[in-house]
């Protein structure tokens, strides 16, 4: 078996680096096969995008990315730059998702973990993806109605259904349904919309304590105790990235002793 790890990393420099020091050897050991890593970094972002990350991390960050990178933080990885315009039309499909599918079925990967660079990945259980993953197109972390390119498991049979999707923006005639729970849903356009549609439904539930992300959502206090659980040594790097995070998760800490003391 063969499993292919692509990051997609623009301007947080931090858990790519945590990844590979501290999760991808233990992840390499436990998988019974090729297990390789590419970092598709996207240095054309800049200027007048609207990608997310652009509107939260200046210039400075990219070159940190950059001089990290240079430094050998990512060392075990193969590092893919690019500069590929975001499409304005659908500026969620990410040049970089295409890349990392072309490498993905390029290399004959049997297994494609996708992970954004404000998501990290521990899974111990990569060994039995083969068993777990068995009939379905997708691993997913988290038991959302929709497929969050912040950190799942692709098969084959996904990448060649979305990769002409992300790469010619074939989307005439794809419908995807998704039911009214009072949560955050896709909309046409979003690329979640897309990857759903990709899964065809078929999908398992990997163990969701294997993965930690810092986006929108109350997970910051998880991301910090995942982080401290891997490399308690190193959990105060998060503060470049995510400065906000840990102060969040202090007071959150304050919060439990505090209830723990009332009882």
């Amino acid at each position: 078996m063969k499993a292919v790890v692509t990051i997609f990393q623009y301007r947080r420099a931090v858990l790519p680096y945590l990844f590979m020091r501290h999760c991808y050897p233990v992840m390499k050991a436990a998988f019974p096969g090729a297990f390789d890593v590419w970092i598709i970094q996207d240095t054309g972002l800049a200027k007048g995008s609207v990608h997310t990350s652009s509107k939260v991390y200046s210039e400075a960050k990219q070159d940190l990315v950059a001089q990290w990178t240079d430094a050998g933080r990512y060392a075990g990885a193969t590092i893919v730059r690019h500069d590929e315009p975001l499409d304005q039309r659908y500026p969620q499909m990410l040049p970089s998702f295409r890349i990392g599918m072309e490498i993905a079925l390029r290399e004959q990967a049997d297994f494609h973990l996708w992970m954004e660079d404000d998501a990290i990945v521990l899974d111990r259980d990569c060994g039995r993806w083969g068993n777990l993953l068995s009939g379905k197109n997708a691993g997913v972390y988290r038991p959302d109605q929709h497929i969050c390119t912040a950190y799942f498991v692709s098969t084959p049979a996904f990448d060649t259904r979305l990769l002409p999707i992300i790469r010619d923006r074939n989307v005439d005639g794809i419908h995807q349904p998704f039911a009214e729970t009072g949560a955050w849903r896709p909309r046409i356009g979003d690329v979640e919309y897309y990857t759903t549609w990709a899964c065809q439904g078929e999908r398992t539930l990997l163990n969701p304590a294997s993965a930690g992300r810092v986006h929108c959502r109350p997970e910051s206090h998880e991301l910090v105790q995942f982080v401290r659980k891997i490399a308690p040594h190193e959990v105060g790097l998060l503060n470049i990235d995510f400065p906000w995070i840990t102060a969040k998760s202090r007071l959150y800490g304050m919060a439990l002793r505090l209830m723990g003391s009332k009882r």
